[in-house]
């Protein structure tokens, strides 16, 4: 269990980073008065916002897991 929640890990990192980028971007196409491309970037970060939650929740399962054997 221990290579799957560095994984998890490596994972959330990098979903972190996408949501961080979305923000950015939305910010910025807003400020454009690109509402289209704003409401499509809002759609992906939402979506990645879902992957974060279920790979939080998994990395919580191979922590419990990886507790239960010696």
């Amino acid at each position: 269990y221990g290579a799957a929640i560095e994984d998890y890990k490596r994972a959330l990192a990098l979903y972190d980073a996408q949501v961080v980028s979305f923000i950015e971007s939305i910010a910025d196409l807003d400020a454009r008065g690109s509402t289209r491309r704003a409401d499509i970037e809002r759609r992906r970060k939402a979506r990645v916002e879902g992957l974060i939650e279920r790979t939080r929740q998994a990395k919580m399962h191979a922590e419990d897991e990886s507790l239960k054997k010696p």
